[in-house]
């Protein structure tokens, strides 16, 4: 699931188009490859069970079996808002697969039917519900090939039963402020098909092996602007002051990816290769709609000719809704995100949203033209989407800012591992919301990366070009990628799909290093040390390897680690400066290395790619010493603003006018304005009233909302009579950045009158940055006086409580009273005080018993699971 048009075929070209390089030639460094055998390991078979019953297959969740091809759905539906119902008439075209049937099932989950029939037919044809799948009795046995149109007339009442950590309901179809109920928030509908949950609101075959094309008639009241799949075919004005707008898509796609989306909204418009891309936001973001979406178009331009595949649909719509469930969807052509995503065009400075509008899009070629056949092959969608967001940053801005990228996909792969593994195609699933993991998308991605780099960036494009000509409007398997790249590259690829898609875990290794000055030979000793009852024992793992001599200069060794401890030796007259295992850092890997210190240090300033940087970077950040320092002085020079930015958490610069000067200039000049506000906090952490001046410039006169904050907390920490000043200058702001700020400051003055300030802002405040300004609001509560400090746990309960104020807010309040009850838990421990302990256990109970009242009268899923780790 992810700003500048102008630069994209500069860009392209630069980055891919053909070029010629002549380089001088050096003889074929030699490589001597030493086998350790481990110790002899037992292998037995299971032992015999006394019962043949206590045997049982594994757990297999089958791809569904398709019975019936559903050709085409064409819907008609209406709403009843007061009520939440959707009113709908639905004409589905069938035929049977293969073989003759007479009995066809839908999905269709909490409908009531007024009519089911062959189209055209006043007589109701037999059927049986059991309140998801609807039964019916065809009359006579229709045979392979044989078309038929089955009529219904039903109503909706979409309902949720559960949801996952990735979608967090399955109700199908949304209601947002049905009754206008809750001020100055719009009423919509939207729906939400994945996985199995659009048979909610239309009855069909819901499963994602199946596909069809579809049109779809929506009245709603003519101020409403509706979305959906395919092109806008009509709009019609009706007597009763309603509109039907009438949507068609030719193309075939799944039902999990049908979508509508209703409300009143902004709608901005391009057009790229004759295609209609539209922009649905609210209105006052329409200015901002194209910032929001940023490169959209040279998304579009730049996947199509990446994948010799144009983007295969009419048109590109994305679209913002309210109180989404999950952080965006593929729906085809017609993408939904979280309002999480609609912010102005400053607030997206160095902040974009790029990575999930090129997840979704590229879901368009990975996931809507081929499918996966099962949830069990998720990652088919899921690990193409994940990677299409490197791709993008290595395309627009560089290999540096791709593999920043790629290190966060690869720890949060290996955090989620140490909480269980599984294959990355995994037909043992309990529920098909569980594949929504760190697997079928991070560690989907992290393969693909591993499986360009074995096989070349040619290969790997033209293998991804013949896997979706050959699989165009298809469902998909692994092995049809397998298939794509045998064909492309010759080479039998069993060996890396077994390991790496049809296994479990990933290797844990081990890395030392040796030299011998008589033998002039360097070695390295890699050993593969995951738990093997959780992992394979050994996985394959062709890799290359850099040695650094006395030159400086990196001679290059392609190895392949075959046994699950090895050794490898490297002719090397004098001992290498260091030795750089995997150094295209392609390998999926959770890396234990031996380096020193002084390794480390020529690793960050000698090597090229930004993960071998950041790793060194890294491990200094642990084993601090004058080799830490000297590379974080470096790191202010960084190519990488990430690792400026970590560089001038660490340098101290207090007593170095060459360094206070590097990051003044930082302050003022850096393109990255990350790196912008973070020399801000470096020069207020030296309180050097001196660069109060360059603090009150930045204030005036920068445009990036975090650089100006960040001068504000600075002007603060170098004088804070002028940093409250300044914050009650501005506190009538309504940008919540500066609102959250103004809050921070107010609330280190320790002066309660500010409380009011908070009480009266949160309102202006949405989402998740309503958590650190209810920090802010906390931490004042605890200098109140009893009277103040009663009255405003109250307030916490009655919004938590309130139904009608939003999410975040809500989990504002409650968290609120239980980070209270937290820090007075550790007061009662440390205090010596009989009485202050026992107002603080009084105050502990008041607020458990307000907790757990929240709790039972909380019926929101996202709500209870946040609220489960509020425990005492």
């Amino acid at each position: 699931m992810k700003q500048q048009y102008f630069l994209f075929l500069t860009l392209f070209f630069f980055l891919f188009g053909c070029t010629k390089k002549i380089v001088p030639t050096a003889p074929e460094p030699s490589v001597t490859i030493e086998e350790r055998t481990l110790d002899p390991v037992e292998v037995t078979a299971p032992p015999i069970a006394n019962n043949p019953e206590d045997y049982q297959l594994p757990k297999y969740n089958a791809s569904y079996t398709r019975v019936h091809d559903l050709i085409h759905t064409k819907l008609d539906i209406r709403f009843d808002w007061q009520n939440e119902k959707v009113i709908g008439k639905a004409t589905l075209t069938l035929k049977p697969l293969f073989y003759p049937s007479r009995t066809l099932q839908l999905d269709a989950k909490g409908l009531t039917f007024n009519k089911v029939a062959f189209e055209g037919q006043r007589e109701n044809l037999d059927y049986e519900y059991d309140d998801n799948i609807l039964t019916i009795d065809l009359g006579r046995e229709f045979k392979a090939n044989e078309e038929y149109k089955i009529f219904i007339d039903y109503v909706a009442h979409p309902a949720a039963t559960g949801g996952s950590s990735a979608i967090t309901s399955n109700q199908g179809l949304f209601f947002i402020n049905p009754r206008n109920e809750t001020p100055n928030k719009p009423q919509q509908i939207w729906t939400q098909g994945e996985t199995e949950w659009n048979s909610r609101w239309f009855p069909t075959i819901d499963k994602p092996n199946e596909r069809c094309t579809d049109e779809i008639y929506i009245t709603v009241e003519d101020r409403f602007q509706t979305l959906s799949n395919g092109l806008l075919k009509s709009s019609k004005k009706n007597a009763d002051g309603t509109r039907t707008d009438y949507w068609k898509m030719n193309q075939p796609h799944a039902p999990y990816l049908f979508m509508m989306a209703v409300g009143e909204f902004a709608v901005v418009k391009d057009t790229w290769r004759g295609k209609p891309i539209l922009y649905f936001v609210e209105k006052k973001y329409e200015k901002d709609a194209r910032a929001i979406f940023s490169n959209t178009i040279p998304m579009l331009e730049f996947f199509s000719e990446k994948l010799g595949v144009e983007y295969p649909w009419d048109k590109f719509a994305q679209i913002i809704v309210r109180d989404y469930v999950s952080g965006a969807m593929e729906n085809t052509t017609a993408v939904i995100f979280g309002e999480f995503i609609q912010k102005t065009s400053e607030e997206l400075i160095d902040a974009n949203n790029e990575s999930i509008v090129a997840h979704e899009m590229f879901h368009h070629w990975f996931g809507d033209l081929v499918t996966c056949e099962s949830w069990a092959n998720l990652t088919m969608n899921e690990g193409f989407a994940n990677y299409s967001e490197y791709l993008w940053y290595e395309h627009a801005y560089g290999a540096d800012e791709a593999d920043l990228h790629r290190k966060d996909e690869l720890k949060g792969y290996l955090s989620s591992s140490a909480r269980g593994v599984h294959d990355l195609i995994y037909f043992g699933y309990n529920d098909n919301e569980d594949m929504f993991d760190a697997h079928s998308y991070n560690k989907g991605g992290l393969v693909l990366h591993m499986l360009r780099n074995l096989v070349g960036d040619d290969a790997f494009f033209k293998s991804l070009n013949v896997y979706l000509t050959k699989n165009k409007y298809t469902a998909v398997e692994a092995h049809n990628l397998r298939l794509a790249f045998e064909e492309v590259t010759g080479k039998d690829l069993n060996w890396f799909f077994n390991q790496w898609y049809f296994s479990a875990g990933h290797p844990i290794l081990e890395i030392k290093y040796g030299y011998d000055a008589a033998t002039h030979k360097a070695t390295v000793t890699l050993e593969q040390t995951q738990d093997v009852e959780k992992s394979i024992p050994i996985f394959k793992l062709p890799m290359a390897v850099d040695v650094y001599l006395e030159n400086g200069k990196p001679i290059r060794h392609q190895i392949t680690m075959t046994k699950r401890l090895q050794t490898f030796e490297f002719d090397a007259a004098t001992k290498p400066l260091l030795i750089d295992v995997d150094a295209d850092r392609a390998l999926l890997i959770d890396r234990r290395d031996s380096h020193t210190s002084e390794e480390y240090a020529f690793q960050y300033l000698n090597t090229k790619k930004f993960l071998a940087r950041w790793e060194a970077f890294e491990a200094l950040l642990v084993d601090e010493n004058a080799n830490a320092d000297d590379v974080f002085a470096a790191g202010l020079n960084d190519n990488s603003w990430f690792i400026k930015m970590r560089a001038l958490e660490k340098v101290d610069i207090s007593h170095d006018d060459a360094l206070k000067t590097t990051v003044a200039n930082l302050a003022k000049n850096a393109k990255n304005s990350n790196v912008r506000a973070s020399a801000m906090q470096s020069l207020a952490a030296t309180e050097d009233k001196a660069f109060i001046p360059n603090i009150k410039a930045a204030i005036q006169n920068e445009k990036v909302m975090r650089v100006k904050t960040s001068a504000m907390i600075g002007l603060y920490r170098l004088d804070n009579a002028e940093g409250v000043a300044y914050a009650e200058q501005v506190k009538n702001d309504k940008n919540p950045a500066v609102i959250g700020t103004v809050g921070e400051i107010f609330a280190a003055t320790g002066d309660t009158k500010y409380l009011s300030y908070f009480e009266k802002k949160w309102k202006d405040i949405e989402g998740f940055e309503l958590i650190p300004f209810f920090d802010s609001y906390r931490n004042l509560v605890t200098q109140a006086d009893g009277k103040t400090y009663a009255s405003v746990i109250k307030k916490m309960k009655s919004i938590a409580l309130n139904t009608d104020e939003s999410k975040w807010l809500r989990v504002s309040g409650t968290k609120t009273l239980n980070d209270l009850r937290e820090d007075y838990k550790i007061e009662m421990n440390d205090t010596a005080d009989k009485a202050r302990k026992e107002l603080l256990v009084k105050r502990v109970d008041v607020l458990t018993k307000m907790i757990e009242e929240i709790k039972s009268n909380t019926k929101d899923t996202w709500l209870l699971d946040v609220y489960n780790y509020y425990q005492y």
